[in-house]
């Protein structure tokens, strides 16, 4: 999650149940020319595989949708495995770990 000057706070995760309907490539990583460049680069791949190349790279996705906060997880200290992360609602801000 970025806040207005682009610095790393703390990561958050849905699952993929949970997910909006209306997602995109996160303008704020340059991720369209990331994309263009991979295309241009990997003529082969169709867009999906650019796409997820993209995402996988940068770690980032937008939500045209709106995400209720009970449905994020965070990212807790010494837990790397989004599926076990606790919701958002039941961590205090000393029990996240900042990316």
């Amino acid at each position: 999650m970025n806040v207005d000057k682009g610095e790393d706070l703390f990561r958050m995760a849905l699952s993929a149940e949970t997910l909006p309907f209306q997602l995109g490539l996160d303008w704020s990583h340059d991720s369209w020319r990331i994309a263009a460049t991979r295309k241009a680069g990997f003529p082969n791949w169709d867009n999906n595989q650019v796409l997820l190349n993209v995402v996988r790279g940068t770690g980032s996705i937008v939500s045209y949708d709106a995400v209720p906060a009970s449905q994020l997880r965070v990212c807790p200290k010494g837990r790397s495995d989004p599926s076990i992360w606790p919701m958002l609602s039941d961590v205090t801000a000393d029990q996240v770990e900042s990316a």
